[in-house]
């Protein structure tokens, strides 16, 4: 007998960086999310200990997403959810594709939800 196949724990995304930050929250509005917006989102995301990335969707639909660096800083990037890859290695290729002149990328993850993308932990609306 088969057994289902399991679904990936997480789905893995290209982020470009557009600048870094000491802090989430200076990352946030530097990516034109509304101060307040971005205080919840950070006071929200301690709920689940030390967040590693804060993913936001602007008005106009544009997903951002601000990720912890392996230096320790924020860095304030574009995401590109159209891109979810069951691996990091499917994202860092398309990662690849998508850079351009000297510019910086990460290869992202989230949790994988059988659930709207809203409803993932650490993900908000701005």
């Amino acid at each position: 007998m088969r057994t289902p196949a399991r679904p990936p724990a997480r789905a893995y995304f290209p982020a470009i960086v557009c600048a870094e930050h000491d802090s989430p929250i200076d990352a946030l509005l530097a990516l034109s999310v509304p101060r307040d917006e971005a205080m919840d989102l950070v006071a929200a995301s301690w709920q689940s200990g030390e967040a590693i990335c804060l993913v936001a969707i602007l008005d106009g639909g544009r997903p951002v997403v601000v990720l912890r660096t392996p230096e320790g800083r924020w860095a304030a990037c574009n995401a590109f959810f159209s891109d979810l890859s069951s691996t990091p290695e499917a994202a860092g290729r398309r990662l690849n594709k998508l850079l351009k002149r000297r510019r910086r990328g990460y290869v992202a993850w989230m949790p994988a939800a059988e659930t709207r993308p809203e409803e993932v932990p650490g993900f908000a609306t701005a």
